[in-house]
């Protein structure tokens, strides 16, 4: 993070608040926490555009002003590190290229399916004519239904966040506060957290909101143009444009007055003592004795109506050209984007307690005390001291806001195209790429390709790359009984979908369901394995299979069904060479996030 040791302490104490925890079942992390060095100070003014009423008597010239400067500043595509980014490469560039230059599968739109998109598209997200701080415009808009859904989402979100960091403070801090915190408030955090998820769906039509966006979703994937349109024109009626001819995509956060909020509880307050002592004034690392600091933390969503983040992971859009990846999908992403903020760490009520007696801590008073009188920036690690005072000698106070980190989504593999569906004539040459050699000769169609070497869970095998897989099959090892209709599971291998549970279901390249027969007892014990199959699938090779997408999603919202699958194996059937295990997975692969109902096995 920085060479400072002390100041590195500070930053992971924060991070272990407000990041994903690491997964017991070694499942990599998706999220990533990267810090302002130095914060950023924000004030009301500058988060007025974001209120429905006109509280500041902003006019729509200084609301629109204030929205581009915030979009243009939680927009910025950050690196996979520590540090926010100084560039000014923006996330809705690359979006917009994405869907002007992205090329589209060629699947046929269903006329059942559009016209239940349609439906939903319009109950959820009705186009209206609004007149707000921004001014008069056309947008797509979040029904009332919806907008309750995200309000009561939020308040389950921070109450889950503030038990989880409250749990884990507890759990790896050697300081006796944080356990004494945890045992005097655990419980009462963790009732907290099931009343407002009692609330999300009592009040906030859960159920009846996941359900529609699950449809919206299997909509989308089996019919990408539907899906490509609808995000063209959200992006489209997002863009705004200031007196001064600065465009820039309308980006919100939530919730919209959390800096206003009575209700003191959405922030967390932070005390720490360093085990050693050092800081950052401006950009040369000096010493510094702290006895005490203390600050109020809190993590606000980031919004933006224009952009679906699904659209990095369909499988549906590819490159015209030999371009850069978006992202290659590793652990530490490469690409053109990999990466993406979504949540802001705000910082307020900042005390910073100094030993006394110290010349390092004089001299960084009699900075504070200079104030604007001076061009020094000054600054501790993430948190800027500009705006601060000093009350007596060694009290340094800062009451106003500041963005101090960012939470970010790293992008997954980016475009990842499912090479088994139809895809329409692309430019065969790139232009960057080196013309063929006109003095190779060309390769004789009659002869066979070489063989290549596979390593599947059962062997290492040597195969033509172009030999057929006629059929697959499924083996659940469940880690208890499974009782009919308790299990509802799809599973998706390329562009073929089968859906496992009792009874069972085929799908081939989005046709109709199929009842099938289960080849084991309907009534498993835990630890026996059923087998589910054979499915039968088309256009299938042991060169592609490695490429292509395998898939796993719950019929139901609240996926139940996690408890009760131990394994799960894959095995095909090799054209010449009968049955072959390919690959399993264990328990860890289930994890879902709170936008997708599916898992990614490959």
């Amino acid at each position: 993070m920085t060479n400072n040791s002390v100041v590195t302490e500070l930053m992971s104490r924060i991070e272990s608040i407000f990041s994903e925890p690491n997964s017991p079942s070694g499942t990599r992390k998706s999220t990533f926490l990267t810090f302002c060095l130095p914060g950023v100070p924000i004030s009301p003014d500058d988060l007025g555009f974001n209120q429905k009423a006109n509280r500041l008597n902003l006019t729509a010239e200084q609301a629109r002003k204030a929205a581009a400067k915030f979009a243009c500043l939680v927009n910025r595509i950050p690196q996979v590190g520590h540090c926010w980014p100084s560039d000014q490469r923006l996330l809705w560039d690359e979006y917009q290229t994405i869907l002007k230059d992205g090329v589209v599968a060629s699947i046929e739109t269903n006329p059942e399916d559009k016209k239940t998109y349609d439906r939903i598209t319009n109950a959820l997200y009705p186009k209206q004519e609004i007149a707000d701080l921004l001014g008069k415009r056309t947008a797509i808009v979040d029904s009332e239904r919806l907008a309750e859904y995200k309000a009561y989402q939020t308040k389950y979100q921070q109450a889950d966040t503030r038990y989880q960091s409250l749990k884990r403070a507890a759990q790896s801090s050697e300081e006796p506060t944080a356990v004494q915190q945890w045992r005097l408030h655990g419980d009462l955090y963790r009732t907290e957290v099931n009343n407002a998820l009692n609330d999300w769906i009592t009040y906030g039509n859960k159920n009846e909101i996941e359900t529609a966006l699950a449809m919206l979703d299997q909509i989308e994937k089996r019919n990408p143009k539907l899906a490509w349109l609808q995000w063209q024109e959200k992006l489209e009626l997002s863009k705004l444009v200031t007196e001064d001819n600065q465009s820039f995509y309308l980006t919100l956060f939530s919730p919209a007055l959390f800096y206003e909020s009575a209700d003191d509880t959405r922030w967390q307050r932070l005390t720490w003592k360093p085990a050693e002592n050092a800081s950052r004034v401006g950009s040369k690392e000096t010493q510094l004795s702290i006895s005490n600091l203390t600050v109020e933390l809190i993590a606000v969503q980031i919004l933006r109506p224009w952009m679906n983040s699904s659209l990095f992971e369909r499988q549906f859009w590819q490159w015209p050209d030999q371009r850069d990846a978006l992202s290659d999908g590793s652990d530490v992403p490469q690409g053109t984007l990999p990466a993406y903020a979504t949540t802001m760490v705000v910082a307020r009520n900042l005390t910073i307690e100094l030993e006394s007696n110290s010349e390092q801590n004089a001299a960084l008073v009699e900075d504070i005390k200079l104030g604007n009188k001076s061009d020094k920036s000054i600054s501790w690690g993430p948190f800027s001291l500009t705006n601060a005072t000093v009350s007596g000698s060694n009290l340094i106070q800062c009451y106003g806001m500041q963005i101090v980190a960012m939470g970010c989504q790293k992008v997954p593999k980016s475009p990842n195209p499912d090479l088994t569906l139809q895809w329409p004539e692309i430019s065969p040459q790139d232009p960057d790429k080196p013309p063929k050699d006109p003095d190779q000769p060309p390769k004789d169609p009659d002869q066979p390709p070489k063989e290549i070497s596979v390593k599947w869970l059962g062997g290492e095998y040597q195969f033509n790359p172009k030999t057929k897989i006629s059929q697959v099959k499924v083996l659940v090892q469940p880690a208890q009984e499974l009782l009919p209709g308790s299990t509802n599971i799809d599973i998706r291998v390329g562009n073929v979908e089968f859906k496992i549970h009792s009874p069972i279901e085929l799908r081939i390249n989005h046709g109709e369901w199929w009842v099938l027969e289960n080849t084991q007892p309907d009534r498993p014990n835990a630890g026996d394995s059923s087998t589910y199959g054979p499915f039968d699938v088309d256009r299938l090779t042991v060169e592609d299979l490695s490429n292509i997408s395998i898939e796993l999603q719950p019929e139901t919202i609240v996926p139940l069904w996690t408890a009760q699958v131990k394994s799960l194996r894959l095995e095909v059937n090799v054209e010449g060479h009968g049955w072959i295990a390919y690959k399993q997975w264990q328990p860890g692969w289930l994890e879902t996030t709170q936008d997708i109902n599916y898992c990614q096995l490959q």
